[in-house]
Parts: structure tokens; sequence; C-alpha cells
């Protein structure tokens, strides 16, 4: 090669610089194929076509509702007995205290 390229050589250089280095270069229109528009992969679905998904869906949300609901009625239950207890040791403290208390006072008259 003498240095000077023909017209296709050019052509296929430049081609070669726009699809290696990203090159943004108005390329002839001679050479620009444009590729048919591919059909759509995700069609629109019909509603005979969502129900399967949306059945699948209502009973997943359904079982971790059922799952929330669980939990806290076992939290609501758990600290329902913790308040009880508290409040029995509660009164049973203050009963000991009383009689300590009127203990003390019918020994020291």
């Amino acid at each position: 090669m003498s240095g000077i390229e023909t017209n296709g050589e050019t052509e296929s250089r430049l081609q070669r610089l726009v699809i290696c280095n990203r090159i943004p270069v108005a390329m002839p229109q001679a050479d620009i194929k444009v590729a048919p528009s591919a059909p759509n992969r995700y069609p629109r679905l019909r509603g005979s076509d969502r129900a399967p998904n949306q059945a699948a869906a209502l009973i997943i949300v359904l079982a971790f509702m059922a799952l929330l609901t669980g939990l806290a009625l076992a939290y609501f239950a758990h600290t329902t007995a913790d308040r009880q207890l508290a409040q029995a040791s509660f009164h049973d403290a203050s009963a000991d205290l009383l009689v300590r208390s009127a203990l003390d006072i019918i020994v020291s008259s």
C-alpha cells in the first residue's frame, strides 16, 4: 500500500473504527442498513393470561399476611401474660410491705 486507499478500503476501515472504538462518525448513506424492528418480546397480557400470575401473587400475599397476624397475636399474648405476672408481683410486694408496716406498728406500741 502506498498510503492511498480506495474508497472501499476507506469505508471498511471507517466501519471498523466506528464499531471498535465507538467513534461517532456519520457513515455514508449507501452503507447504512436498518435492521427490521424486532417483534415485541413481552406482548401485553390478556385477562386470561394474567389470571394465574395474579392468583399466585394473591396466595403469596395472603400467606405473608397470615404469618404477620400470627406473629402479632403471639406477641400480644406474651406481653399480656408478662403484664399479669408483673401486676401480681407488684400486689404481692405491696401486701408484704403492708404486713411488715402493721407488724412494726404493733411491736413498737
